[in-house]
């Protein structure tokens, strides 16, 4: 969304409600990208939805600590890369 943002204002166009109505076209164009996009979303993400059942039945006293541990370790990996 941010990108978004950015490029429509690069671009002059002020993002906002009225993009509706002053430019039909670019409003329209994304409105049919999303459609276009969200048959691809549900084939790759229909897959992964027992993986998501599964990791809900992981106790949350267990499940907490770990994405902690994995955000942390990633945060720190991307630091040292950085420099």
């Amino acid at each position: 969304m941010a990108l978004m943002v950015g490029a429509m204002t690069i671009h002059g166009i002020v993002p906002g409600p009225q993009v509706m109505t002053k430019q039909p076209d670019l409003f329209w164009g994304i409105d049919r990208l999303d459609v276009a996009r969200q048959p691809d979303a549900i084939v790759i993400n229909l897959p992964l939805v027992g993986i998501w059942v599964k990791l809900l039945q992981v106790p949350y006293r267990l499940l907490y600590p770990s994405i902690l541990v994995f955000w942390l370790h990633r945060r720190l990996l991307h630091q040292q890369l950085a420099l």
